[in-house]
């Protein structure tokens, strides 16, 4: 049986504090394939930094930059 495919969308914004656990969250779904699609507005923290690092490790991560 094949799994259903899912596209995320996140959008972010000085969230270093909670990326990496959410956006581990969201890949541990087993019901399903799911593909993450995140738009970030400018984050002044470390919030691109962990998104890029994130998607060295999953290529399922597509990062849009405003």
């Amino acid at each position: 049986m094949n799994k259903p495919k899912v596209l995320v969308l996140m959008a972010t914004y000085n969230g270093q504090d909670f990326l990496e656990k959410q956006i581990q969250s969201i890949f541990n779904q087993q019901a399903c394939n799911v593909s993450l699609l995140v738009s970030d507005d400018n984050s002044t923290d470390k919030t691109v930094a962990l998104l890029n690092k994130v998607k060295k490790k999953n290529p399922n991560i597509e990062i849009l930059f405003n």
